[in-house]
């Protein structure tokens, strides 16, 4: 039986220099905005043609200061409607089949006005260690309540709003933005997967890059400042 046309989102997508892979990234939105929700990208101040490769393949283009917070405030104060979804450029939502959108959009519909969460992830390499590293993260954030930005996530508007939205800071305003709302409300895991580029381990090692993002999550925990994460990562 098909499923009815589902409530449309906002997809929130913060960019900056993203000019080789812009236009890939948002292709794969098509089944998205096929079903009506709408695509902001919000760039931070590009030199290069990021901006004029994304206008045929979203909604609006428009420019913030740089910052993914500070981009994602500004997404979300221009969206339309009322399911805010927040997506890195290098992740991938369920889009196989129109069907998979679809189900993905009725989940979020059905949740309540007032709630938040993500997706589960899926590392894009398919070698062995990172099907484990993929394990971890989905095991940390369900365990933690604290999901990162490479999990897409979801927030109802006046929820995030109420909340001040994300934090103007260079690092780790997914993570502390979780903390603030977990101790409001548990948040919603998905049971659908979203694929996020495995470009930073492949790059700079599987043990370096897991000591390091351990390392920077702990240092945040004890209290260390954003703007010293950010010059250590």
């Amino acid at each position: 039986m098909a499923l009815s046309k589902p409530d449309p989102i906002s997809i929130i997508v913060p960019v900056l220099n993203e000019s080789a892979c812009i236009v890939a990234s948002l292709q794969r939105l098509a089944a998205y905005r096929d079903c009506g929700c709408e695509i902001i990208v919000v760039d931070g101040g590009s030199t290069d043609d990021t901006q004029a490769l994304a206008a045929p393949h979203s909604d609006k283009v428009i420019s913030s200061a740089p910052g993914r917070g500070i981009q994602m405030n500004a997404g979300a104060s221009s969206a339309r409607f009322d399911k805010l979804l927040f997506l890195h450029i290098d992740t991938r939502l369920p889009a196989d089949a129109h069907d998979d959108v679809r189900s993905v959009l009725a989940t979020l519909a059905s949740l309540p006005d007032n709630t938040w969460g993500y997706f589960r992830v899926s590392l894009s390499n398919p070698r062995w260690v990172y099907r484990v590293i993929t394990w971890f993260i989905n095991q940390r954030s369900r365990l933690s309540r604290i999901p990162t930005g490479d999990q897409a996530m979801f927030f109802g508007r006046a929820l995030f709003e109420k909340n001040g939205g994300f934090a103007s800071i260079p690092l780790m305003e997914d993570v502390d933005i979780a903390k603030r709302l977990r101790v409001q409300s548990p948040p919603h895991r998905l049971p659908f997967k979203v694929v996020t580029s495995s470009r930073r381990w492949e790059e700079n090692g599987v043990i370096r890059t897991v000591i390091k993002m351990w390392q920077l999550r702990l240092l945040f925990w004890l209290g260390a400042s954003p703007a010293e994460l950010a010059q250590k990562y």
